[in-house]
């Protein structure tokens, strides 16, 4: 139709009939900006627009908003100011609390016991789960590949749903972002380093390290996924389509992880000893961390089924989606700890050698 349109309606012809007076075709991405808009409505109303917003309101006439926003901008500068305060003494001695006989009173925990939270078991798995989400958090190479599947999660599936023409859910792009979040532990035992010599001798096994590990991880790769998909799901006005974009992440996310825990254990290089988050190995590191890269395709490759079923028969997809890639993303991750997990117990000495640092 829009060909038809430039050739008939076009100034230069001079042929004019019926079909002329057809709505000219709507620009790339147009149909998208109104969800866009609805995004920033929300967000221009949270501490993270409110302050970007102030002269807007003044413009289009709402006088009135100004004053709510700049207490709330006020009341969150105020809050963390007072956050600062009590944590820079900790922060600079290197402490994050005391820990003493009224501490132990207050929580009615020992302090070995209350470095495991309560809704972990308190065996094996729990404490190396609870290790690798305080490590996640507090690691600054491993901080970095958060922030960069928060960004990369957040902005690009708008970016393309905004500039693309067609209609529906950028379903390769959400396939990318979830198996994007699992790429992060390509090379999980390279930021132990040597430290990882104590798992050895403590005879972990396999699959527990890992499911471990995964689950460390997955405590802050998870709750960002319902958000990716609200995000999208409004962007493109189709709210109903957000469980259904849940389960294709998901599904992305297990299959991703599926492909990540072998290559984490065969392809796996040492770190330098640095805090520095951008800093590269020497050697072969740069190469192996591509093949991490490997990935991504393989998840968009398995994925090829259910990104049919997205494209074909969206009705079905539609409220089927969110079981589905459940599924199919649980079962890939199970098959993966299988199989990795007893290909680590069986590379564990060379696994600690290869991950130590060479001075």
């Amino acid at each position: 139709m829009p060909g038809t349109w430039r050739r008939c309606c076009s100034p230069s012809s001079r042929r004019w009939s019926a079909r002329c007076n057809w709505p000219r075709p709507p620009a790339p991405g147009t149909r998208y900006w109104a969800g866009l808009a609805r995004v920033a409505d929300v967000v221009a109303w949270t501490p993270f627009g409110a302050p970007y917003t102030l002269g807007l309101d003044i413009v289009a006439g709402r006088a009135w908003a100004v004053p709510i926003k700049l207490v709330m901008v006020l009341g969150v500068l105020l809050l963390l100011l007072r956050w600062w305060s009590a944590t820079l003494e900790g922060a600079m001695l290197g402490a994050v609390g005391h820990s003493g006989p009224r501490e132990r009173a207050a929580s009615g925990r020992e302090p070995v016991a209350q470095l495991v939270p309560r809704w972990l078991p308190h065996n094996r798995f729990g404490a190396l789960t609870a290790r690798e989400v305080r490590y996640w958090w507090r690691d600054s190479r491993r901080r970095a590949s958060l922030i960069t599947f928060g960004v990369v999660g957040f902005f690009l599936p708008v970016f393309i749903a905004v500039s693309s023409d067609s209609a529906g859910t950028p379903t390769t792009i959400l396939v990318v972002v979830g198996a994007l979040a699992a790429a992060s532990l390509a090379n999980q035992f390279g930021f132990d380093g040597s430290a990882y010599a104590a798992n050895v001798v403590a005879g972990v096994p396999g699959r527990v390290e890992l499911a471990a590990r995964v689950t460390g991880l997955s405590v802050y790769v998870l709750p960002a996924l319902p958000a990716i998909a609200l995000i999208v799901g409004s962007v493109v006005g189709e709210p109903e389509a957000i469980p259904s974009v849940i389960g294709m992440l998901a599904a992305a996310y297990g299959v991703g992880l599926a492909l990540v825990l072998p290559i984490s254990v065969r392809l796996a290089y040492a770190l330098p000893d640095a805090a520095n988050p951008f800093a590269l190995s020497s050697g072969g590191g740069t190469a192996k961390g591509l093949l991490s890269l490997g990935a991504l395709f393989g998840a968009m490759i398995i994925t090829v089924p259910l990104q049919l079923a997205a494209g074909l028969a969206e009705d079905f997809w539609r409220w089927a989606g969110l079981p589905l890639g459940l599924l199919y993303g649980g079962g890939a991750l199970l098959l993966g700890l299988r199989l990795t997990g007893s290909l680590l117990d069986r590379r564990m000495p060379e696994l600690l050698a290869t991950v130590t640092a060479r001075q």
